[in-house]
């Protein structure tokens, strides 16, 4: 039931009072059904007699639709055509000189005085309106038999909204291109980006901040700032249907969730978040559920300041009072302080810079500067990594205290001694220093080691064989020396001497370590030149070789024989017979002689085939070998 607004409650009741009566004028009406009716027809008089609304309040569309359906026509009056007054041309789409035209028109006067659109013509065919018979509808797109506008196909599967163009084309909008992470297009600091996500590919990679959509996909842009900023994304600027935001970083292969929003503005959405200078950021603009549609992306950016106050970051440039300063821990500016310092030229008095830890001369560098201003330290700086090794006021340093390495020696001035304390490193230096020139000392280890023997070291001939250990440095040779070592007899690298040939005496046998370019044969110890260093030395001596006599009687013989043996030295002594091939034949005996004195001993070599033989005698001091024959 229709609900009827009451403003003059008398007159009501006074119409009212006549409809009851049935005794209901139209001259009574304060209602203007304007050319659509005629006043005073037995349809309009039965209208307003049931819906006193159509009389006194206003004559809209249900009192239109009942007076038609009770057969009532448009008004004949002067100034009322049949096509209500009207100045928009249906052309083909609507008889104007019919009933649904008329309801149409009256109801929406867009139509009747603007334009008949798709509204216009669906509302008529609503009311049961037909074409306009007098009028051929021939379409703007003969060939399809579409209109300009009108819905159409295109063929593509993935295009959406496909309509007739101007050209009767039928061409619908194509997917986004960027609905996978790896095809995001990049965006930029303070910009806005148009888009649209019909027929994008779903994205179903988990809640991050918000849920995923139910079934409408998202599009991506990715954001790779130069500098670290503070960076807000949203589509607030313009969305018509409900978004959601997200943003992850990592690879487009491996994404890792920074953070998300549904609804911040209305039913579009905001994130903000910390974009970190030289990573990839990537944004997802998506739909609450299976929404889809256009958007504008707005990419808003502001400096990241540890002094927001001041728009700077601590350690950064500022001015106070009209000068220079720096932004402090509390974000104050700081005036800087004049630096008047000069680290000076470093000079030395040392006659090398280039040292051998270890070979027993001087090594302490001395140092000296001029032109210097401030407070003055010299410093040892290891060169690979800038650690300070020493300082001090004097420039003296000896370098047999530190590693073998290669350092930096300079001068460094400051205003205050604070800025050197608790420094380990050149890096670690603060405040307001200067630093001088630097001189490159290099210091090597040298150690000529400990020799050993395992071989006799008194001998009239044979070999000694020395070992070393503990040595170093970039060469390394075994001399032999004379007696009193100050002559270099003979030098290798081996650590072997053979003493046959050499005459008696006292020897004595040394390594040296030394450092490339010393020449080891024009050294005379205990004086050795920089960078070399010498073992404990090994005393060898050379005995005189007083042979042992062997005679044989007769020789050749049959095989009997007498063997006499006499000896220079008390010795143990063996005494073996051997044939030309060097195999053991006889044994003739094994025991200890005195020097001096004559042995013989019977040789049986009956059962020996005629031939040369060999003796073969060896005591402590040598070995001596003497040829026999057999011959029967």
């Amino acid at each position: 039931m229709k609900k009827i607004t009451i403003n003059n409650l008398p007159a009501f009741l006074a119409i009212l009072s006549v409809v009851l009566l049935n005794n209901f004028s139209f001259a009574q009406c304060t209602s203007e059904p304007g050319c659509l009716v005629i006043l005073g027809s037995p349809e309009y008089d039965l209208v307003i007699s049931t819906d006193p609304f159509c009389c006194i309040e206003e004559w809209d569309e249900i009192c239109e639709a009942n007076y038609i359906s009770a057969g009532g026509q448009p008004s004949t009056e002067p100034g009322c055509s049949t096509s209500t007054g009207c100045t928009v041309d249906p052309g083909c789409e609507a008889d104007v000189n019919s009933f649904a035209y008329s309801i149409v028109t009256g109801n929406d006067p867009f139509c009747c005085s603007f334009s008949w659109d798709a509204l216009c013509a669906l509302a008529y065919t609503n009311e049961g309106g037909l074409p306009n018979p007098a009028v051929e509808c021939i379409p703007d797109c003969p060939l399809q038999n579409l209109n300009i506008g009108e819905s159409c196909d295109d063929g593509n599967p993935f295009s959406y909204n496909d309509v007739v163009q101007a050209n009767c084309n039928c061409l619908g909008t194509p997917p986004q291109l960027n609905d996978i992470p790896c095809d995001a297009i990049p965006v930029s600091c303070n910009s806005e980006v148009g888009g649209y996500t019909f027929g994008a590919w779903p994205n179903i990679i988990g809640t991050c901040g918000t849920t995923d959509g139910t079934g409408g996909g998202g599009v991506w842009y990715v954001f790779t700032p130069s500098s670290t900023l503070s960076v807000t994304v949203n589509t607030c600027a313009g969305a018509d249907f409900d978004t959601k935001l997200r943003v992850y970083t990592g690879s487009c292969e491996n994404l890792q969730c920074l953070g998300g929003n549904d609804d911040f503005c209305d039913l579009k959405s905001q994130v903000s978040f910390t974009a970190v200078a030289g990573v990839s950021h990537y944004i997802l603009v998506h739909g609450y559920n299976t929404a889809e549609g256009n958007f504008t992306l707005s990419v808003v950016c502001n400096p990241l300041y540890d002094c927001p106050s001041l728009n700077a970051n601590i350690g950064d440039a500022c001015t106070t009072a009209g000068s220079a300063g720096t932004v402090g821990a509390n974000c104050s500016c700081i005036p800087d302080v004049v630096c008047n310092v000069a680290g000076g030229t470093i000079s030395t008095s040392s006659p090398r810079l280039n040292l051998c830890k270890g070979d027993g001369l001087s090594n302490i560098i001395q140092l000296s500067v001029s032109g210097n201003i401030g407070i003055g330290r010299f410093g040892l700086v290891r060169q690979s990594d800038l650690a300070i090794i020493a300082t001090n006021a004097s420039g003296s340093f000896n370098m047999e205290n530190y590693p073998a390495s290669t350092y930096f020696v300079g001068h460094v001035s400051v205003l205050s001694l604070s800025a050197l304390a608790g420094a380990s490193n050149v890096n670690e230096l603060s405040g307001c220093y200067d630093i001088s020139n630097q001189l490159i000392v290099t210091s090597i280890p040298i150690n000529g080691g400990t020799l050993s023997t395992t071989s006799p070291t008194t001998l009239c001939e044979g070999n000694v064989s020395v070992v070393v250990t503990g040595n170093q440095g970039a060469n390394s040779k075994f001399v032999l020396l004379n007696q009193n070592a100050t002559e270099v007899v003979i030098q290798n690298s081996t650590g072997v001497f053979n003493f046959n040939n050499r005459p008696p005496g006292t020897y004595k046998i040394v390594h040296f370590s030394h450092a490339n370019g010393v020449n080891v044969a024009a050294i005379v110890p205990p004086i050795l030149p920089a960078c070399a260093a010498v073992s404990n030395l090994i005393t060898v001596i050379r005995e005189d070789c007083e042979s042992a006599i062997i005679e044989s009687t007769p020789n050749p013989s049959n095989g009997n024989t007498w063997v006499s043996v006499t000896l220079a030295a008390d010795s143990y002594a063996l005494l073996d017979v051997y044939d030309l091939s060097g195999r053991k034949v006889l044994e003739l005996f094994n025991k200890p002689l005195i020097s001096n004195q004559e042995y013989k001993i019977q040789l049986n070599g009956t059962s020996l085939p005629n031939g040369l033989y060999l003796y073969q005698l060896i005591t402590s001091k040598e070995v001596v070998v003497k040829k026999f024959m057999i011959a029967r």
